[in-house]
């Protein structure tokens, strides 16, 4: 009877050390919620969200500053990405400049939004932030879109004159289509014509 014990004890260990620790099936609001609460030190409840269209949006302000934070959920209640945006434009749809401290606060909350959906580490989710975002203020008044691939999220960094907008997305969950950029078509009719 001993030796039996003795044998399936290590069994029992490695079993328990490979199911206990780790999160079950894909991130939903409540999980990715928890998180969040964990790594900003700040106490969001669910009923803080509002919901839309297949997804729920999350206003914060601090020090005079706006993010949104929008999470988008599939038909299962898994989350399949999560969106974080600073506005360019004031209420009145007038340009306005992005303070030091609202890109700080954006910046934090990318970072923050990126641990907790990915479930990755702190310096690990820095990492790749800080590796799409821009690091200084003003650079967030220029357009354009970065994109990069982080293990097996989809991580999209875009700008435009409306606002700034970073999106991380569960390949796993839903697919990305990579798209072809458009090609200047004069350029080439010209290239041929010299032919």
């Amino acid at each position: 009877m001993k030796k039996r014990f003795f044998v399936l004890l290590p069994v029992l260990f490695i079993v328990l050390a490979f199911t206990g620790c780790t999160p079950e099936g894909y991130s939903n609001l409540l999980l990715f919620t928890d998180r969040l609460n964990e790594i900003s030190g700040e106490e969001i409840l669910l009923e803080d969200y509002t919901l839309y269209n297949g997804g729920y949006r999350l206003v914060f302000e601090k020090d005079g500053g706006r993010v949104l934070i929008t999470a988008e959920e599939n038909e299962n209640g898994c989350l399949s990405g999560v969106s974080v945006t600073v506005a360019k434009v004031d209420q009145d749809g007038n340009e306005k400049a992005i303070s030091e401290k609202e890109a700080a606060l954006y910046r934090q909350k990318v970072f923050e939004v990126l641990c907790a959906f990915t479930l990755s580490g702190e310096e690990k989710s820095r990492e790749a932030a800080e590796k799409i975002l821009p690091l200084k203020g003003e650079d967030l008044l220029r357009t354009g879109e970065l994109t990069t691939d982080v293990e097996n999220y989809h991580l999209v960094y875009y700008s435009n004159s409306l606002c700034c907008r970073f999106t991380v997305t569960d390949n796993y969950i839903e697919k990305t289509v990579t798209t072809e950029k458009p090609v200047s078509r004069p350029l080439l009719q010209y290239q041929s014509l010299k032919l």
